[in-house]
């Protein structure tokens, strides 16, 4: 199965780690200006009136752990894959590790649009953000 892991240390406590991938005023600042939801056991990811990336919640331990089916909008040969995302928030020391792991099993499109500067200026901008409290400001490539 084709697998995505990232695995990166921040310098915040674990709760703030949580926050920044659970509450839509931080993913805004981050994540491609999208602001994340959750509701009825679903998540969404809009930008405006745009739906960006939905899924259904399918494990949620609270500062710790958040897994979801992930299927992307913004690109029409993504709409029909439904992939894998599980994020891990975990104490260590002064720092938190956070693993995110994106599992494409029968999802190419899906893998090349996330695997291409995707989900690295997306946890990029994350550990940024948390560290200095300024987003990242990230150009295309070229």
């Amino acid at each position: 199965m084709p697998t995505q892991t990232y695995e990166l240390f921040i310098r915040a406590a674990p709760q703030q780690v949580w926050d920044a991938i659970t509450r839509p005023e931080h993913t805004e600042r981050y994540f491609f200006g999208t602001r994340v939801a959750f509701e009825n056991g679903r998540i969404e990811y809009t930008a405006g009136p745009q739906l960006v990336v939905d899924g259904e919640v399918l494990k949620r331990e609270n500062g710790r752990e958040l897994v979801t089916t992930w299927r992307i909008h913004y690109a029409p040969a993504c709409a029909s894959e439904i992939s894998r995302v599980t994020w891990r928030v975990e104490p260590r020391g002064e720092a938190t590790k956070l693993t995110a792991i994106h599992e494409l099993d029968g999802a190419p499109n899906t893998a090349e649009s996330v695997g291409t500067n995707g989900w690295s200026v997306v946890l990029s901008g994350l550990k940024t953000l948390l560290e200095t409290g300024t987003p990242l400001v990230v150009g295309q490539p070229g």
